[in-house]
């Protein structure tokens, strides 16, 4: 038995290199090419890594839902409503979608949002 076990959050991707772009471009970071051209990595700044493929024509497609998505959260904001619309509407211009109307909570302001290829995923300004 191993006792290193790597943990990395994959998406499923009908345009893997597109979709890791969107992902990249937000979080500043460079897209890097994986085991073959359907399959691309983002590493985050906090060792998080996200791993882009296309499904083999023999799989089913995964479904799509918000039991396990991913979440990105900004530093605490005094206005943490107003740093999510920003962030949103810079996502928007990037090529995602609202999914729910930004909410505000004892912890700060989210939003789930849809990316290019329609995976959910949610983010998050917490109050400061």
């Amino acid at each position: 038995m191993s006792d290193f076990i790597e943990v990395s959050t994959v998406i499923a991707a009908h345009h893997p290199r597109e979709l890791a772009e969107f992902y990249a471009s937000f979080n500043d970071v460079e897209v890097v090419e994986g085991i073959n051209n359907n399959h691309f990595l983002v590493f985050l700044r906090n060792g998080v890594k996200i791993q882009f493929y296309m499904p083999s024509k023999a799989s089913s497609w995964p479904e799509k839902g918000r039991s396990c998505a991913l979440c990105f959260k900004k530093e605490p904001s005094s206005d943490s409503l107003k740093a999510l619309n920003d962030w949103s509407s810079e996502l928007i211009g990037l090529g995602g979608k609202l999914l729910t109307e930004a909410k505000v909570e004892s912890f700060g302001a989210e939003v789930w949002l849809l990316d290019p290829e329609g995976n959910v995923f949610l983010i998050l300004v917490p109050s400061s």
